[in-house]
């Protein structure tokens, strides 16, 4: 556990590389099974809660981790299930608002190496959004009405009440009145920044007339709330944090869409990205990682360079399409790996994952599939050298999906 490693992502990869390639082997999955979950990393907003399984060969499938009829819930790995064998765990409720009400959620405080955490009991269930930061100490719970902080087996209110004198109730009427229906955002999209010091979302609480996003600031140490970007003819997406003081954001408007880079204390950088319409899949520790559009088969990897907008490390074709999933993070939490779910071609219904170095001129296909399974539903990175992957069978149309490990530093050796 502890924080996530900061990694410098070697500048040396070029445009035109040709990678060393190797062909995933069976022998690197392992199945994993319920009593092997833990907690893991918390590398986003949902830790990670099953251990790697040491034991290179297949563990029997029966009693495993299987759920029909899911494939596109992209959280199946993610949940801490009732019955988890985590260690030290100690149950208890908290309340937050929500638009329906009081909503009581019933929480875990869970000792890890350490580090004492709050997370929900189940992550796939809830009606907020849940939040913990990098470090693992400081846990959230979002709703439509504010943010509330999760410590002492106690939930507080930390983001403000009202913007300006007006109220979320008082905004809502407004937006009943203009639009005869309620658009008001007060936080959504809540992301911790790498140094667990702040948390960046979007609203459009300060422009309900003309329904903009900006985008917003909450400073865990003062309390403070600020708006880092706003633009009366576009709205604002957020899509992570670049550096611990510059955020990354879509920016729309009528007659374009376009990438930014939101420095927290000076002015907006255009982003120059390849392609006739990119799409970011991925940000960390400075470096973007983007399609040319949406599903196309080669990734650009490029690195923020302050004022200067990017520069191009390298860009590799993954396969006759990729797919991103809600939930996936690519880069591996030392920045050395970038790894995507894609398509092969002559193959539309199979799925399977490929991992690019960013350090060395290698990339490893995993073009295996573990047990009975027909393809590969989603991944995560458990470490440095292991994904969680969860593989899907179709069974007469229904669903049915096992979670396996799988060992990037076997498949490496040729």
């Amino acid at each position: 556990m502890g924080k996530k490693v900061a990694a410098v992502v070697s500048l040396a990869l070029f445009l035109g590389v040709t990678l060393a390639s190797c062909t995933a082997d069976d022998k690197n999955w392992s199945f994993v099974a319920d009593e092997s979950y833990s907690i893991l990393s918390v590398q986003c907003d949902n830790p990670i809660l099953i251990k790697r399984v040491q034991d290179g060969d297949y563990l029997k499938q029966s009693g495993g981790v299987k759920a029909a009829g899911a494939e596109e819930e992209a959280a199946q790995i993610r949940t801490l299930n009732e019955d988890s064998g985590i260690g030290e765990a100690e149950n208890f409720n908290v309340t937050v608002k929500t638009l329906q009400g009081s909503d009581r959620i019933k929480m875990k405080q869970v000792t890890s190496e350490g580090i004492v955490m709050a997370v929900p009991n189940n992550s796939d269930e809830l009606g907020v959004q849940f939040v913990i930061t990098p470090d693992g100490q400081q846990s959230f719970l979002a709703s439509d009405l504010g943010i509330w902080s999760v410590d002492s087996k106690q939930a507080k209110r930390i983001s403000p009440a009202d913007y300006n004198t007006m109220s979320y109730d008082a905004l809502a009427q407004q937006s009943a009145e203009l639009y005869q229906e309620n658009i008001v955002r007060w936080n959504e999209n809540v992301t911790p920044d790498p140094t667990s010091t702040k948390l960046a979302y979007i609203s459009n609480k300060h422009d309900i007339f003309n329904d903009r996003n900006a985008l917003y600031v909450l400073d865990l140490t003062t309390g403070m709330e600020s708006i880092s970007a706003r633009d009366g003819d576009a709205t604002y997406m957020l899509e992570g944090w670049l550096d611990p003081n510059t955020l990354l954001c879509m920016k729309i408007s009528e007659d374009k869409t376009a990438y930014v880079a939101v420095p927290l204390d000076e002015e907006e950088v255009p982003l120059a990205m390849v392609g006739s319409d990119p799409f970011v899949y991925a940000v960390q520790d400075g470096v973007i990682a983007y399609a040319e559009v949406l599903g196309s088969p080669e990734i650009h990897f490029a690195r923020y360079m302050g004022a200067d907008g990017l520069k191009e490390i390298k860009s590799v074709k993954m396969g006759w399409q990729t797919r991103v999933r809600g939930g996936n993070y690519g880069f591996s939490p030392d920045s050395t790996k970038f790894a995507c779910l894609y398509i092969p071609e002559g193959s539309k219904d199979t799925r399977y994952v490929q991992v690019t170095s960013l350090t060395e001129n290698k990339k490893i296909k995993i073009d295996s599939l573990p047990g009975d399974s027909d393809f590969l539903i989603e991944f995560y990175w458990a470490d440095n050298e292991t994904l969680l992957v969860v593989a899907g069978k179709d069974n007469k149309g229904i669903i049915e999906q096992s979670t396996w490990s799988y060992d990037l530093s076997g498949g490496e050796k040729q």
